[in-house]
């Protein structure tokens, strides 16, 4: 489905192979998606003061997107790809599911489990996370001024951090950082630790 004029969408439901594309920005106050299947959805930006992103099966959405608040809850092998400027975001990923862009916010959560991966560039002031299986966190392009949190299992996060970092590690997890900010860590004799 292709529509070639703006409309104030609130939500958007796709299933199976479903596609859906329009050339004009959308612009409301609500946003919710629900993709599944191998759908797929091509904005080339969204505006609105919440957003809401439910991904799963090999889903793909693309978008660059203003708000201030975004969640997103991705499973399967979905994908996010585009910028992102908010005040907050929270990012809950599982199974191999992906999120790639370059964001500017305040405060953002991220929670990885399974092999899920989520690469960021741009500037966050706090940064919070919980990975746990084999999932992957690279920021090492993302300017944090605070980061916290626990990596469990294989995880793995890489970070730059200017003030603050406090991180809790078990299993063979690896945390990788930059910068020289203050610490506070706990660590298992089997997971990792490394400042570049």
């Amino acid at each position: 489905m292709y529509i070639p004029y703006n409309l104030r969408l609130a939500k958007i439901t796709l299933s199976g192979i479903a596609t859906f594309s329009t050339a004009l920005p959308v612009n409301t106050t609500i946003f919710k998606t629900e993709l599944s299947g191998a759908s797929h959805i091509q904005i080339p930006s969204i505006t609105a003061k919440n957003v809401e992103l439910t991904q799963s099966g090999t889903s793909i959405c693309k978008s660059d997107i203003k708000c201030t608040n975004l969640d997103v809850d991705m499973s399967g092998a979905s994908k996010i790809k585009g910028t992102i400027n908010a005040n907050n975001i929270n990012l809950d990923l599982s199974g191999t599911s992906t999120v790639t862009s370059h964001i500017t916010c305040n405060d953002i959560d991220v929670d990885l489990s399974g092999a899920s991966d989520v690469a960021l560039t741009g500037k966050a002031n706090k940064v919070e996370m919980d990975l746990s299986g084999t999932s992957t966190f690279r920021g090492e392009k993302l300017n944090a001024s605070e980061v916290s949190g626990g990596l469990s299992g294989c995880s793995s996060a890489d970070i730059y951090c200017s003030k603050y970092i406090e991180m809790e590690l078990s299993g063979t997890s690896q945390l990788s950082y930059s910068g020289n900010p203050k610490t506070s860590f706990s660590a298992s004799r089997t997971s990792k630790i490394e400042h570049n």
